[in-house]
């Protein structure tokens, strides 16, 4: 059985040009296609607004689309992207690994800029009129701080002391106001307040969330306006940029029309054994899950690798496709014991062996399986929770390996 490996991936090259579970790096930007209409909207809008929220539902690549898809368009015209994952309740309080990771990234690409004072706040730190931002040709360059899977903000921040600084830090970064503590300072010293620039923002914010905290996100809109301005929504990839994914990253690699049949076992709409060719029609109406089709795309390179073949055959597809599936399923559920796999199989799965769909509060109270449990699949791509009219419904990405 193949082991689904849900660990670093390891570097990309052409040989491997697919990695599996794990997002794109910026260094992996060469292997990175599909998203093209994506990246250009995305980066649109981080030049256009102080403040973007990217969301779409977990395994369709928002980490994948900031690292290898704006990360490299926008560093090279003007802008210094600081990639955020916080980390909530070990030690260090959020705030500080924010000045940390501008620090760090500074040195890293040799940016002149002046170190935080003790104390200081972001906002603070950005708009006090002596800071600016120079790269090695002498040009100015203007921050862009990107916090990704901001929705553990509200899944782990349970400090609460810890996220009212860090929210009034963001809130005054979002809004371009000074936060509750500086106006203090400036209301008793009236002197200061020329020490900064209460204009335009010397940044620019993007948040990346699951789209299932979207109401969490608007919760906040009452401190950050913002959030509610500028948003865009990643969506599953058609069969078109589907293809794209395959034949432009790794095509010498594949057979004559196994990408087609590839592209179908995904979508599990659509039998992989079919001689069929799929149309433009039926590409452009396939929904594929992208990291799914990086996991299939990867573990049948790796079946190719060992067996020594040149390329990737409709005979290795056809009898590998129903091994990869299984060692996803059984991999993701390995450590989560049996519960895990009883809500899935008693509750996600019909009779007939297919991927059902239900109420997320509902499976929940029925399941007997913890809300992290089901996080914790959803963040292996495992499951999926979709939003509809106010319900939010949980389902499987693919239809489970046969019996």
């Amino acid at each position: 059985m193949v082991d689904i490996v849900l660990e670093e991936a390891g570097t990309l090259d052409a040989e491997s040009p697919w990695p599996g579970l794990m997002p794109f790096t910026e260094a992996g930007q060469p292997f990175f296609h599909g998203r093209d209409a994506e990246i250009t909207e995305l980066v649109q809008r981080v030049r256009a607004d102080r403040v973007t929220v990217l969301f779409g539902q977990s395994g369709l690549g928002k980490t994948s689309l900031l690292n290898a898809g704006l990360f490299p368009r926008v560093r090279g015209d003007g802008f210094l992207p600081i990639y955020l994952r916080l980390e909530y309740g070990r030690g260090e309080f959020p705030v500080e690994q924010i000045k940390g990771a501008l620090a760090k990234e500074t040195a890293e690409q040799t940016i002149e800029a002046r170190p935080y004072l003790p104390g200081e706040s972001l906002w603070g730190y950005f708009q006090e009129r002596g800071t600016e931002f120079w790269d090695r040709w002498n040009r100015l360059v203007t921050p862009v701080l990107v916090f990704d899977q901001f929705e553990e903000l509200f899944t782990r921040g349970s400090d609460g002391a810890e996220l009212e600084v860090l929210l009034d830090e963001l809130a005054a970064l979002a809004e371009n106001r000074a936060p509750l503590s500086l106006q203090r300072e400036i209301e008793a010293d009236p002197e200061r307040a020329p020490r900064y620039d209460f204009g335009s923002a010397n940044y620019k914010i993007v948040l990346a969330l699951r789209e299932e905290f979207l109401p969490e996100l608007e919760d906040l809109q009452r401190q950050m306006p913002s959030v509610m301005r500028n948003r865009m929504r990643l969506t599953r990839m058609t069969g078109i940029q589907a293809r794209d994914v395959i034949l432009t990253s790794g095509g010498r690699l594949i057979a004559e029309g196994v990408a087609d049949r590839i592209i179908a076992f995904v979508a599990a709409g659509r039998s992989a054994a079919s001689d069929d060719p799929l149309t433009a029609a039926d590409l452009a109406r396939l929904e594929i899950e992208p990291a799914l089709l990086s996991i299939i795309c990867r573990e049948l390179n790796t079946k190719r690798l060992a067996a020594h073949q040149p390329t990737i055959t409709a005979d290795l597809l056809a009898g590998a496709q129903q091994e990869i599936v299984a060692g996803f399923y059984n991999s993701s559920l390995a450590d989560l014991g049996t519960a895990a796999r009883n809500f899935i199989e008693d509750h996600l799965i019909t009779a007939q062996g297919y991927r059902d769909t239900r109420p997320l509060a509902e499976a929940i109270d029925e399941g007997g399986v913890s809300p992290d449990a089901i996080n914790r699949l959803v963040e292996r791509r495992l499951l999926r929770i979709e939003d509809r009219f106010g319900t939010q419904w949980i389902e499987l990405t693919h239809d489970p390996p046969a019996a």
